[in-house]
């Protein structure tokens, strides 16, 4: 596979410490972007500060629309609204597709007690702003099923808290009540 190559590549120049060579390999853009190891060796491959990853991974985020820089942003921003509006940029999308893997996707993020709950936040927020057919932000819902899978993921994310188990059945009951085509 063209990605595993140029990984392969990239690794063997570094260790070589031939840099040329390495930035010639690491062109980004011409392999595809949402692979955590190529995003990773790109980082070391311009020598990224750990005080810049943040800004280093927003730029790929918004250069490339790679998913998975967006969630190395998400992962080094350590303000509470900053992160919340960030977070609802990555989600939404799942919401407006009904892609139900969010939270597999998302579950990096919970390597913070503190970013946990404001994830919790949000899906409070959104959970809250469906109901009303509307997004935080004021955007129109494109079908009742968001409202759905606002309650799905809200109740996921409570079963990763054990005192939030009973209310996670409860949700998860309301899922059920909401539409009644699911047995």
């Amino acid at each position: 596979d063209r990605v595993v190559y140029r990984e392969m590549l990239v690794r063997a120049c570094a260790k070589l410490n031939k840099d040329e060579e390495l930035l010639e390999f690491g062109k980004f853009g011409e392999v595809v972007p949402d692979n955590d190891d190529y995003i990773n060796d790109y980082a070391q491959l311009l020598k990224v500060e750990k005080e810049k990853c943040g800004d280093f991974y927003k730029e790929l985020y918004e250069k490339y629309k790679s998913k998975v820089a967006h969630l190395h942003y998400l992962n080094s921003i350590n303000d509470k609204e900053q992160f919340k509006q960030e977070f609802i940029k990555f989600v939404v999308p799942y919401y407006r597709k009904n892609i139900i893997s969010l939270f597999r996707e998302i579950r990096e993020l919970y390597n913070s007690s503190e970013r946990a709950q404001w994830i919790g936040e949000v899906f409070t927020q959104l959970e809250a702003s469906l109901k009303e057919g509307k997004y935080p932000n004021g955007e129109e819902s494109d079908s009742p099923s968001e409202y759905l899978w606002s309650m799905f993921l809200k109740s996921q994310h409570m079963s990763t808290q054990f005192e939030s188990l009973k209310e996670a059945l409860e949700l998860i009951e309301r899922c059920i009540a909401h539409t009644v085509t699911i047995p």
